[in-house]
């Protein structure tokens, strides 16, 4: 098998094993488990009474990453499409720690919401077991071609990893 690495423009002979193909996932896997000491699920309960008076609730999840925090409080970025803003916000952590959150911004356009928690409510455990995430820079013509993994909940379920390369560049949603 020929590898073309595009950076030092030469191709490479180099016979990829079974071996070689399962140490790839078992560190990407291993990675995975970094990265998400970044992630929480975010998710909205909005309580309300049926028609005949019967109490419910609608509760929507979606992945978020701990980007920042100051003095008071941590803040969350997430996609906040199926997030009420109207209801009550719930934080969950790789823990099981769950905390209540408050909408800082959202992005009319995206729908790209800031969340925060107020870090005088948090216990140690919880404080000890997450980490600031720290963005990348993609704006590189290297990236075609790279292995990428998406975490949080790309296959709709919370916790989910996949991965894939990048396919194409300066494209715009």
């Amino acid at each position: 098998t020929s590898i073309i690495i595009p950076w030092l423009k030469e191709t490479y002979d180099y016979e990829i094993s079974l071996e070689d193909y399962q140490l790839m996932y078992r560190k990407m896997s291993e990675l995975s488990k970094v990265v998400s000491k970044s992630m929480v699920v975010v998710a909205s309960v909005d309580r309300d009474v049926d028609i005949l008076n019967e109490s419910y609730e609608n509760v929507a999840k979606t992945s978020g990453i701990i980007f920042a925090e100051n003095a008071q409080e941590l803040f969350i970025f997430a996609d906040g499409t199926n997030i009420s803003d109207e209801g009550e916000i719930q934080i969950s952590f790789n823990n099981g720690s769950i905390y209540e959150a408050h909408l800082k911004r959202k992005d009319k356009d995206t729908n790209i919401a800031v969340y925060s928690i107020p870090l005088a409510g948090m216990d140690e455990y919880t404080k000890k077991s997450y980490e600031i995430c720290t963005f990348g820079n993609s704006y590189t013509t290297t990236l075609l071609g790279s292995p990428v993994m998406a975490v949080g909940d790309p296959l709709a379920k919370n916790g989910s990893l996949c991965y894939g390369a990048i396919t194409s560049m300066n494209t715009y949603i």
